[in-house]
């Protein structure tokens, strides 16, 4: 079995407190967290910034050969089933997966930074709405702050399916609470603004360090019904924007073989993206929480 190496960094302050994981580029053509992240690194290392209590663990690559490439993953979807793997059958994101699940099992809480392929507003993808992941969301600027992901994968694919399960629900899975936050389009400079004031925000959030947060944000609430897969050859039916407002009805994508994907139900589409590869996701259903 292959093994690879994942650079991290880690510092700890002399009072108690929780694990603290930082993410970036589990996706490698998404630039804002390794930017950002590296830049609080050298803060750190520098002594211009200094840990109160708590222990933070940054990993600001996640998936290097794919950052290196400029492209989102190498052979599998890093964010996708994600387990530790005996057999990884030469696939590149399996071997990562072996060295990154021990990160995630350890972490009493979880920051994972990404961008998207539309922009738009940051935002926040959390595992529940109890508990501290929402607080945490509309602390550190979530302009939205969306749930349901599993579900809404399980009302598209068998219950079996484990493709589900990201860095956030694996947290989840080991006692650790998750936050994905999405800054914006992958090279919108204020998509780096986003992931270096995020990574400030929950750092002070936590009483870790010195600075502000967010505090009192009254922030919509999305969940999840349905992802969008693109199960054959073919394309959106137009350039979606990110929270477009759906119609029961809509036509979402037109594929090759002369059927169309319908939007079921009346909704929100989230995290639209036109560059997929097939069996992943166009998207997701999503509706407001109301209350």
């Amino acid at each position: 079995m292959t093994q690879v190496h994942l650079e991290s960094f880690e510092f700890s302050g002399e009072g108690e407190g929780p694990h603290l994981l930082i993410l970036g580029a589990i996706h490698g053509d998404e630039y804002c967290g390794p930017y950002a992240i590296k830049q609080v690194i050298s803060e750190f290392q520098s002594g211009a910034r200094a840990l109160k209590k708590g222990k933070v663990t940054f990993i600001p690559v996640c998936n290097p050969r794919a950052f290196e490439e400029k492209k989102r993953f190498i052979d599998h979807n890093l964010n996708r089933n994600i387990k530790r793997r005996e057999d990884t059958r030469g696939i590149y994101e399996y071997e990562l997966m072996n060295a990154l699940c021990p990160y995630l099992e350890s972490a009493d809480i979880m920051l994972d930074i990404h961008s998207y392929q539309v922009g738009g507003k940051p935002f926040a993808f959390v595992n529940s709405l109890e508990g501290q992941e929402v607080e945490i969301s509309r602390a550190i600027g979530a302009e939205y702050i969306v749930t349901g992901n599993v579900e809404a994968y399980r009302n598209t694919r068998s219950v079996e399916d484990k493709m589900s399960v990201g860095t956030q629900e694996y947290v989840l899975t080991f006692g650790g609470e998750g936050i994905i936050f999405e800054c914006g389009q992958h090279d919108d400079p204020q998509s780096l603004v986003n992931a270096g004031q995020a990574i400030e925000k929950i750092l002070s959030y936590l009483g870790f360090c010195e600075g502000a947060h967010d505090d009192g944000r009254n922030v919509p609430v999305i969940t999840l019904k349905k992802t969008f897969m693109k199960k054959g050859e073919g394309r959106l039916s137009k350039d979606w924007s990110n929270f477009d407002n759906l119609k029961q009805g809509d036509v979402i994508a037109h594929f090759d073989d002369g059927s169309d994907l319908v939007c079921p139900e009346d909704g929100v589409f989230v995290l639209p993206k036109a560059n997929v590869t097939v069996g992943y996701e166009f998207g997701y259903l999503g509706q407001a929480v109301k209350g």
